[in-house]
């Protein structure tokens, strides 16, 4: 939660604030951080990783958020709720892969590659606690 957010659900008697829309969603601020972090520092890679290395970090990081964003628009179906937050949590673990290629190639920092690995753990638990409770943002009708 926001800081303003916390403050109104401590007047509220602690309840959270009511989602109501993907945008609203902690994890998703965070992988939309993260994307836009991975773009920046993309754009530094070498011309010849244009088509491969720097095209796969940036849509598999893009992917996230994007299926985040479905998962939300299907939250009145929990199976595809589900199915669509596992393939958010797969686009992560595929930008795993891609970061660690660029480190490999000396393409990032290792401040840069351990920036990217704690912002990708960070967003790896709120999608497993999302996965872990992902009834409780389902409903049948809206």
């Amino acid at each position: 939660m926001k800081a303003n957010e916390i403050s109104q659900s401590m007047r509220d008697g602690g309840r959270k604030p009511i989602v109501q829309s993907y945008r609203d969603l902690e994890v998703y601020e965070a992988a939309f951080r993260f994307q836009q972090e991975v773009f920046r520092v993309s754009k530094k890679f070498p011309r010849e990783e244009n088509f491969s290395l720097t095209d796969q970090v940036r849509r598999s990081s893009r992917s996230i958020g994007a299926n985040l964003a479905e998962a939300w628009a299907k939250r009145r179906y929990p199976a595809h709720f589900l199915s669509k937050l596992t393939d958010s949590d797969g686009e992560l673990q595929e930008n795993a892969h891609w970061i660690e290629s660029a480190i490999a190639c000396e393409y990032i920092s290792t401040d840069q590659h351990s920036s990217f690995c704690n912002q990708m753990s960070s967003i790896g638990a709120m999608l497993g606690r999302m996965m872990a409770t992902y009834l409780s943002f389902c409903h049948p009708t809206r």
